[in-house]
């Protein structure tokens, strides 16, 4: 049928990929930290303006990736994107049960970027043993920073692509 075709055809193409894997910036647990453009205050370093950052890479290839069955890490970038796929997806599922009005929205996604959350090799960490553990509290304190100000920025731009300029929920995100 039609479907089983669209299906199988989704399996084996590959999802995207980000296009950071090649550049140089600090790393920990595996992910590469990334610059983000962001007025927030956080650990990342800053991107140059005007350019995408690993945060427009989620948000842009979202859609996209969650159809896929699998998705192996090519590099640093991809576990970050991968991370953020995932975050973007508890946001989503958070904005869908309780955000339905831009206000209410703004509100719950500021409580969800405070939330405590594990970095790799700690309990309750989502994506298993697919990252490694920190070898050093201090790496540990790292990736929890640079992890805390990208769910930060990303819930602010997540906001702004959801819902519409009346704060109305967008009907292709929601």
């Amino acid at each position: 049928s039609w479907f089983s075709f669209v299906v199988r055809f989704v399996e084996k193409m590959p999802a995207y990929k980000s296009t950071f894997n090649e550049v140089d910036a600090n790393s920990g647990c595996g992910m590469l930290l990334l610059p983000i453009k962001s007025n927030v205050k956080g650990t990342a370093p800053p991107a140059p303006e005007g350019a995408d950052d690993i945060i427009d890479e989620a948000i842009n290839y979202f859609r996209a990736n969650v159809l896929f069955y699998e998705f192996s890490a090519e590099g640093g970038a991809d576990k970050s994107l991968a991370y953020l796929t995932l975050f973007t997806q508890q946001c989503l599922v958070r904005l869908d049960a309780k955000g339905k009005k831009k206000d209410d929205a703004t509100k719950l996604m500021f409580e969800l970027s405070r939330e405590a959350f594990p970095v790799p090799g700690e309990s309750g960490w989502p994506l298993g043993g697919q990252f490694p553990s920190a070898k050093s509290r201090q790496e540990a304190d790292t990736v929890r920073g640079w992890m805390k100000h990208a769910r930060e920025e990303l819930t602010l731009r997540l906001i702004e692509r959801v819902y519409n300029a009346d704060g109305t929920p967008n009907k292709f995100w929601m």
